[in-house]
């Protein structure tokens, strides 16, 4: 077993445990439930944490002894949480507003004799089993005590169940089961319901029923994947911006924020995507929305989307924004993407409060209200405009994206045209590059045309210096299933957008730019 397959068993028994503490918050209510159950849900958190700081360490195993160590250790710890989850489960599943002892009971001799304080007592100590090995010790040795302190205070509670409670009565019916198979204990002579004689000899006999019915026992995360494109195999790694923002946003469970900003089709959305690819794949545990944040519509129809995959289908306007932002919040691990923010006004930045008619001083309605910020998770923004970093993020937690370096651009242009780049082509290629300024979309764009029209590089630069076919060929949309449809895909079009945001933000800087474009078309600068 690898590093990586440990971590995958953390964050799997992360997922049991998050089932368990969401079991407990539907039975804690009951009337009568022994302090047992109290105690045991006020240290699940510490267990959850502890799993989470060991899942960083536990990519670096890299001994096959150390592994199988803590593959047996997080076994253990795994089906003893599975056996407290089922006995939540049960109880809820069986109590209508009153804890009923008999269910405990039941469910707990069929699991064992198992009390739901001994369960937890012995979930710490494997995670201090596992703290306390040399693959954790040094980033986890802080945790040890919290758990030795946990361990102490559950000795001390009184027993969910007493001793006796678990013996068996002989001549009397003792039934337990959990809807998969049923056991009966009796001490005479019985029926079954076929007409079947069971004969116990005057002493206890068990006879097992099996029932055609399995419940699910949620031992893997609950994770919520809203991605609206596919992962681009063909992407190309931007090492600078990659290295960069793996150091901002890496996977933790404290909450962290960074922005991708710059110009359209500099690849800002192409980087989103492939950080949220990537951090399924390093997090399984790790629930991943994105949410176009182009305007109130396209945000709005996004966190809709959202609401109805977490089950909040019966909700409208802010009610609905409120609730999918305290759901998101409310999960142990996610990431929100928010792409295309490029009008700042929609989410505060610049907007000044006014006067209301009666003087009072009101607010502009923000969408980052309802924007997930807490102790956990990750948020992303992409934006073409460079203020969103000092505003929405700090102002060290802004990536600019730009043009391409010279050999991530060729490499781009190779994969969009499906063809290397051969030594008769090199010159051709650098100058096709240097005019599309090393952008990602002129270069996929171009590379796309290439390959549709079998158009050699050195023609298509001659189109390029030609005025109207210049215009003409930027102009050209290709199909790309990694971009957003229904948004404007040539170079010519997503550049237009760009201008008419600098138009409505400051009409004077729109104008001065017309001007310098005009004289530089007259070659007078």
């Amino acid at each position: 077993m690898s590093g990586t397959e440990i971590a995958c068993q953390i964050a799997r028994l992360i997922g049991v445990i998050e089932d368990i503490i969401e079991a407990y918050d539907t039975i804690k209510d009951l009337r009568g439930l022994p302090e047992a159950f109290q105690e045991v849900s006020k240290w699940l958190p510490l267990a959850e944490q502890t799993l989470r700081e060991a899942k960083t360490p536990a990519k670096k195993v890299n001994s096959v002894d150390d592994a199988n160590v803590l593959e047996t250790r997080l076994s253990s710890c795994e089906e003893k949480a599975d056996k407290l989850l089922e006995i939540f489960q049960k109880i809820d599943r069986k109590s209508k507003g009153e804890y009923v002892p008999s269910v405990y009971r039941s469910v707990a001799i069929k699991l064992g004799k198992h009390r739901v304080e001994i369960l937890m007592n012995g979930i710490l100590e494997d995670l201090g089993s596992l703290a306390a090995h040399h693959v954790f010790q040094a980033a986890m040795r802080h945790v040890v005590e919290l758990l030795d302190e946990a361990k102490r205070e559950l000795a001390n509670v009184p027993p969910s169940l007493s001793d006796s409670e678990f013996d068996e009565q002989p001549g009397a019916a003792n039934q337990f089961g959990d809807g998969n198979r049923m056991f009966n204990n009796f001490g005479g002579s019985q029926k079954n319901i076929e007409g079947g004689n069971y004969e116990s000899g005057g002493g206890p006999m068990t006879f097992v029923t099996d029932v055609k019915h399995i419940y699910p026992k949620g031992n893997s995360p609950k994770t919520y994947r809203l991605i609206p494109l596919p992962r681009n195999e063909d992407v190309v790694n931007r090492t600078h911006i990659f290295t960069r923002l793996d150091a901002l946003l890496p996977p933790t469970s404290e909450y962290q924020s960074a922005a991708l900003y710059g110009l359209g089709g500099s690849g800002k959305t192409q980087v989103a995507l492939e950080y949220a690819y990537r951090r399924c794949r390093d997090d399984p545990a790790c629930s991943v929305f994105w949410v176009h944040a182009d305007n109130e519509t396209t945000f709005a129809q996004d966190y809709k989307a959202i609401a109805q995959t977490l089950g909040l289908n019966k909700l409208n306007g802010e009610k609905l924004l409120t609730a999918v932002c305290k759901r998101i919040e409310s999960r142990s691990s996610w990431l929100l993407v928010l792409d295309n923010a490029d009008d700042l006004a929609l989410f505060g930045v610049g907007r000044t409060s006014h006067n209301t008619s009666h003087g009072q001083v009101e607010e502009p309605t923000s969408l980052y209200n309802y924007v997930p910020r807490c102790a956990t998770g990750t948020v992303l923004w992409t934006s073409r405009d460079e203020r969103i970093v000092g505003t929405l993020v700090s102002p060290r937690r802004g990536i600019q994206v730009g043009q391409m370096d010279p050999g991530e651009a060729k490499a781009l242009l190779e994969t969009s045209r499906n063809e290397k780049v051969v030594s008769e082509e090199v010159v051709d290629a650098e100058k096709l590059l240097e005019e599309l300024q090393w952008l990602p979309l002129a270069i996929s764009q171009a590379g796309a045309y290439l390959r549709r029209t079998s158009t050699p590089i050195g023609e298509y630069l001659l189109k390029l210096a030609e005025g109207k076919e210049r215009w003409r060929v930027l102009e050209t949309t290709e199909f790309d299933r990694h971009r957003r449809r229904g948004v404007p895909n040539s170079v010519l079009e997503t550049w237009s957008i760009s201008i008419e945001r600098i138009r409505l933000d400051n009409e004077m800087t729109y104008r001065i730019m017309h001007i310098i474009a005009k004289l530089r078309d007259m070659d007078l600068i």
